[in-house]
């Protein structure tokens, strides 16, 4: 069985999904799966829907084109990514381990600043007052939400 660490490490920098060793626990394999089975819905979800509407703001995840106001908003292939998957799971908390595993394809936690300064870009170019943000808000020392009912209170 390769259980060696640089095993692991391998088979996810390869492109593996997850890596689970033997011998391995029945109920942890099968929530494994489901997790796989649930996040491969919520992609598909997404793309099936091709189109998603928030207020004023249109993303079109088919044609990879976002609108404001009726007007076209150019976003970098990254921020379209970002906002295509905050999008997608509108009103979820959004951990920025999960943002970077999905956006940038990082398999483990590490400290950097990369999704703060694509957030702040992105509310530039989408939000009415980037300062006070309606669409996608910090939850500290988690990550982020987007949300089409903006900040509560």
């Amino acid at each position: 069985a390769k259980t060696e660490e640089i095993d692991v490490v391998v088979g996810l920098e390869i492109g593996a999904d997850d890596y689970i060793t033997k011998p391995f626990r029945t109920r942890e394999l099968l929530a494994r799966i489901a997790a796989h089975l649930r996040k491969a819905r919520q992609e598909e979800e997404a793309v099936n829907q091709g189109r998603l509407e928030f207020k004023e703001l249109v993303i079109d995840l088919n044609e990879r084109r976002v609108f404001h106001d009726s007007s076209e908003v150019m976003l970098t292939h990254t921020e379209f990514d970002l906002l295509a998957f905050l999008a997608s799971n509108a009103g979820k908390v959004l951990s920025r381990e999960k943002i970077l595993n999905h956006v940038w394809g990082y398999e483990y936690p590490i400290e950097t600043r990369v999704i703060d300064v694509h957030i702040r870009n992105l509310r530039r170019k989408i939000e009415q007052d980037p300062s006070h943000p309606f669409f996608i808000l910090a939850v500290p020392g988690i990550g982020y939400r987007f949300t089409s009912a903006g900040k509560l209170g």
